[in-house]
């Protein structure tokens, strides 16, 4: 007989129950901050989004070549720095 540990369980319903049962623990305990880290990941997203549609509405408005914007922080700004109204500064 090999030595060792016995195996706690030995299917594999019994190991995805185990998976569950452990998740929802983990899920009861962290909440809070689970909550907390969404909620500031929202907040971030909706930012960017005002950020966004107020250069685009900048862009918009001005014309070709008048204004001159340097955009660092922004995933999209390939989008903005596109349109012929715009230059990259």
């Amino acid at each position: 007989m090999p030595g060792g540990r016995p195996k706690k369980h030995l299917t594999a319903e019994e190991i995805r129950q185990a998976k569950l049962v452990s998740k929802k623990a983990y899920r009861e305990r962290n909440l809070n901050e689970e909550r907390e880290e969404s909620r500031e990941r929202t907040r971030k997203a909706a930012a960017q989004a005002r950020k966004l549609k107020k250069l685009q509405a900048v862009a918009a408005t001005t014309q070709a070549g008048i204004i001159n914007l340097s955009i660092t922080d922004h995933k999209d700004t390939s989008k903005i720095l596109n349109s012929k109204a715009i230059k990259p500064g």
